[in-house]
């Protein structure tokens, strides 16, 4: 093998491992963002939420697919801010198991 097929493979192989690294790194961002949120006997879930401040107010910005407004609950307790919301699945999905898909 001449020394620049070598130098070459091996550039190669770093891009790859490069590639892998990255991601590995949006796997782990995805499941951070992503995640159910603490055991509870009703299912729960944590999205990303994208929080702005303004003029003195705090302005949420979230995709809840199947909720309604006035459905969405909001509670600011001392310094920590939470909400609740329950949606509805359409009759189309049926009761059993939900495997969540991202596209």
């Amino acid at each position: 093998m001449l020394p620049e097929e070598f130098s070459m493979q091996s550039r190669q192989r770093g891009i790859w491992a490069e590639a892998l690294d990255l991601l590995d790194q949006a796997e782990r961002l995805h499941r951070q963002f992503f995640r159910l949120g603490r055991q509870s006997e009703v299912p729960r879930w944590e999205p990303p939420v994208d929080v702005f401040e303004s003029q003195g107010a705090i302005w949420l910005y979230y995709a809840l697919p199947g909720v309604d407004r006035d459905r969405v609950q909001v509670q600011l307790e001392g310094n920590v801010l939470g909400g609740r919301a329950n949606g509805r699945f359409p009759p189309e999905a049926g009761r059993g198991p939900t495997d969540p898909w991202d596209i």
